[in-house]
């Protein structure tokens, strides 16, 4: 056989080893973060903080508001969206539905609402047990 064959195969299997190594370490720190996280948000909200600098880098905390079809309910989502004059969002792009849900929750904010309250009070009847509303905290690292 040829030497330079065997020598990458060699090679390729290493890397190969390798790689399941660090993915094996990947996971482990990803599940960390899992845990980390949710617990500084939580440290960050008590003192309401919002954005501070450690080490060189600026943390910060983000929200995000999500909207998708109730399971099984995606027709149903469509045809009120269409009932309700949202023709421009019937293909239920994902980020489309973010911004009719924050557009749902800051009418409701701009008429006096409450800013935590949950999406059962300001989601209007006709997308109640169609769409499925919820909110994703993130924190940001960046440089200082």
């Amino acid at each position: 056989m040829d030497s330079l064959m065997l020598q990458l195969s060699d090679e390729y299997r290493r890397l190969r080893e390798e790689k399941e190594i660090l993915e094996k370490q990947l996971k482990v720190v990803n599940g960390r973060i899992k845990t980390v996280k949710p617990r500084l948000l939580d440290v960050m909200d008590k003192a309401s903080i919002s954005k501070f600098s450690r080490g060189g880098k600026t943390f910060s905390t983000s929200s995000r508001i999500f909207m998708s079809p109730e399971t099984g309910q995606k027709e149903q989502l469509i045809k009120a969206l269409r009932d309700h004059g949202r023709d421009d969002i019937v293909t239920v792009n994902s980020s489309m539905m973010a911004s009719l849900a924050k557009e749902q929750r800051d009418a409701f904010i701009d008429a006096g609402g409450d800013p935590t309250a949950p999406p059962s009070e300001w989601l209007p009847d006709w997308l109640r047990g169609v769409a499925r509303v919820y909110e994703r905290e993130n924190i940001s690292m960046t440089k200082a």
